[in-house]
């Protein structure tokens, strides 16, 4: 983006869960249908380090990307 650009970035912590937001804005483009081999490096990992105790989710609302990562660490 050239004009009005931002990234936020929310953290939490709450009874040993772990929580991290990042959201930010970007310029309509056509998209590809697959998702890259980072995403699925990183959706790996997650099941290797935190087996059934993390979730990661995408949310893409026009012109807006948002990541949610919950991770137990217990």
């Amino acid at each position: 983006l050239e004009k009005d650009a931002y990234i936020h970035i929310d953290f939490t912590e709450n009874n040993n869960e772990v929580q991290f937001i990042i959201e930010n804005n970007f310029e309509l483009q056509q998209k590809a249908n697959q998702e890259g081999i980072g995403l699925k490096n990183l959706k790996r990992r997650l099941a290797l380090v935190y087996p059934k105790k993390h979730s990661l989710s995408f949310d893409v609302n026009h012109t807006i990307y948002k990541v949610t990562l919950s991770l137990t660490l217990t």
